[in-house]
């Protein structure tokens, strides 16, 4: 199983305490894409920590906050999946993250939601024949990112490089 995440993490202190958060969203083609262009958040996992004990995480929870049926389905078909290949109830995210495959994203400039592997790369700006921007292409470079345009089979288009991933 591959899956597309985006893991955060926060501080809060609640009555005296102070707990750390964990959120890995879990991430889905919007308007049923199955590139990476347009990515939005299915649905969460989430854990705790005290932050005496920052590493061990506590407390995993399924968040579902779509109006979206069919989001509810999927994220159930993972919370099954995960239930079933986990070690055991105190399974830390490490565990869930290598039993779904994370592929992990990170929400970038304007552009919205890369993979982490694309530290470095070019981000190409897809121009229209008119001027207007139409997307984004991250690539290793001009040549490659060339390549991705051909296929996308946009009459007129050019490529404009605009900067490179660094987060």
């Amino acid at each position: 199983m591959k899956t597309k995440i985006r893991t955060q993490i926060s501080d809060s202190n609640a009555m005296g305490s102070a707990y750390k958060h964990m959120y890995i969203q879990i991430l889905t083609g919007r308007y049923g894409s199955k590139d990476d262009e347009n990515l939005e958040t299915m649905g969460s996992i989430t854990f705790q920590a005290n932050a005496s004990e920052p590493n061990y995480w506590y407390g995993m929870r399924f968040v579902i906050e779509t109006d979206r049926p069919d989001y509810i389905k999927r994220m159930a078909q993972l919370a099954k999946f995960i239930k079933d290949k986990r070690s055991d109830y105190s399974a830390q995210p490490k565990e869930i993250l290598e039993i779904i495959g994370a592929e992990e994203f990170v929400h970038f400039d304007s552009i919205g939601f890369v993979p982490r592997a694309s530290y470095g790369m070019g981000v190409f700006k897809v121009m229209t024949d008119k001027g207007g921007l139409y997307s984004y292409i991250i690539a290793e470079n001009e040549a490659k990112a060339s390549k991705q345009l051909v296929k996308k089979n946009i009459a007129g288009a050019t490529l404009e490089f605009y900067k490179a991933v660094i987060f």
